[in-house]
């Protein structure tokens, strides 16, 4: 039941973000953005899937792009460099969300006019920001999301990685089918 609810809720937003492309004869779906709504539907509590990450990322990695297409040109290897660029951003950044830096991609190959594109991005990336908020308070008993909008909780502002996002310091039990009970790890490093 829960996997009927998150896919409906992705699909529910993707599809809204197709009629508003539609009634603005815009491009406003695009592959980053339905690879990020599989996260934020999926897998809420990940560092990834959290608004910062989201519509940071997302916006961080379009001016990446504009930055590689504007000084390098719209060829495939300056695509492939931007991204990695992107990602060591997003990184430094703290807003981690890897389909980002496929914006970055579609960016420097398709060059879209910024004016146009760059709001259209960030409407997109807070569409699913804001519908995935309002599936988890929909279904009683699913994860909140977000777990934190800015700045995650269990990482108060004089800890040194105050701001980074993290699974909230917790442990994991992690269970391999097959492996016996698993192993420990510490989330988010």
């Amino acid at each position: 039941m829960a996997a009927l609810h998150s896919g409906g809720a992705a699909a529910g937003a993707l599809l809204l973000l197709v009629g508003i492309g539609a009634l603005l004869h815009e491009p406003v779906l695009i592959p980053p953005i339905a690879a990020s709504a599989a996260i934020v539907y999926g897998v809420p509590a990940l560092p990834l899937a959290q608004p910062r990450s989201v519509v940071g990322g997302h916006l961080l990695c379009a001016g990446v792009g504009y930055a590689a297409l504007a000084g390098l040109g719209g060829a495939p290897w300056v695509a492939a460099l931007g991204a990695g660029v992107a990602v060591g951003l997003m990184t430094l950044a703290r807003t981690p969300h890897s389909p980002a830096a496929a914006t970055t991609v579609v960016v420097v190959m398709q060059a879209p006019d910024p004016e146009a594109f760059v709001p259209l991005l960030a409407g997109a990336a807070l569409l699913l920001v804001l519908a995935g908020t309002a599936a988890s308070r929909a279904r009683p008993g699913a994860v909140r999301y977000p777990v934190y909008w800015w700045r995650d909780p269990a990482r108060p502002a004089g800890h040194p990685d105050a701001g980074r996002p993290c699974a909230g310091g917790r442990r994991v039990r992690w269970r391999l089918p097959g492996r016996g009970p698993g192993r420990r790890v510490r989330a988010g490093g």
